[in-house]
């Protein structure tokens, strides 16, 4: 064949994969589109309980973004929003206190303490919650030394990957 499309019924004789760009262009084409099928979703998840549900029972699937795919969409929405607005913890290393001490502050003076131990301690966050805070702490402290290494350390780990 020469050229691009099939003189004869016009499909296109060139394939190849899409990039990532071109993928999730015509992703966000498709859906985000003034008429598309993700407002009309969301229009009926939001505003009319149910009335999804009996649609796809029904069969008019077609008209409304399908529920794996949907879950996707607003799973990548919501990291993509938090990321934008959330503020992530600043972290200070405590010169008072040994090299390996730690000290993590965030606003209104709450901090979250690490000793030699790796115990954890809490400080200002009021009676309510610094209880509630103090008493998974306790239990925290009372695991093996290596097993609080381990798990502050998959803790790190974990909010690198959701800061980044």
């Amino acid at each position: 064949m020469r050229g691009p499309y099939c003189p004869s019924c016009g499909q296109e004789t060139k394939i190849a994969l899409p990039t990532a760009r071109q993928f999730l262009r015509q992703a966000a084409g498709r859906y985000v589109a003034l008429d598309g099928r993700l407002w009309r979703t969301l229009f009926g998840l939001l505003l009319r309980p149910g009335f999804l549900t009996r649609e796809y029972l029904s069969g008019r699937r077609r008209r409304y973004v399908r529920p794996a795919r949907l879950f996707l969409v607003l799973s990548v929405a919501l990291f993509a929003v938090l990321r934008l607005f959330a503020e992530a913890p600043i972290f200070v290393a405590d010169e008072s206190a040994d090299p390996v001490s730690a000290v993590a502050s965030g606003a209104g003076g709450l901090d979250v303490r690490i000793d030699d131990d790796l115990n954890l301690r809490f400080e200002g966050f009021g009676e309510v919650v610094g209880a509630k805070l103090t008493k998974r702490a306790e239990y925290f402290n009372r695991l093996p030394r290596q097993e609080n290494g381990e798990q502050l350390f998959l803790g790190l780990c974990l909010a690198a990957v959701l800061l980044r």
